[in-house]
């Protein structure tokens, strides 16, 4: 059976699960706020947030061969660390 985050972290702290929904998503707040902000946010041995804004680039339309130009778009992207991914 898969957990949910939240279910996860209600159990790990020990409280009941809109607590654990509130906490969850003041921390994703702050987060989304400093990754605006600074474009980056590193959280030692674990890795870091970075905002991504991908370049233009051509495409073809497969079924009528028009070239379509997609416009860049900027996504979150995470890089964990050589500690965080020798526990995996």
């Amino acid at each position: 059976m898969e957990e949910d985050l939240i279910e996860k972290y209600a159990k790990l702290e020990n409280i009941n699960l809109k607590k654990a929904e509130k906490e969850l998503k003041i921390f994703i707040n702050v987060l989304e706020k400093y990754i605006i902000k600074n474009k980056k946010v590193s959280f030692r041995e674990i890795g870091k947030f970075r905002a991504f804004k991908s370049k233009p680039r051509y495409i073809s339309n497969p079924a009528t061969r028009e070239k379509m130009l997609i416009f860049p778009k900027t996504t979150v992207k995470f890089d964990s660390s050589q500690s965080f991914r020798k526990k995996f």
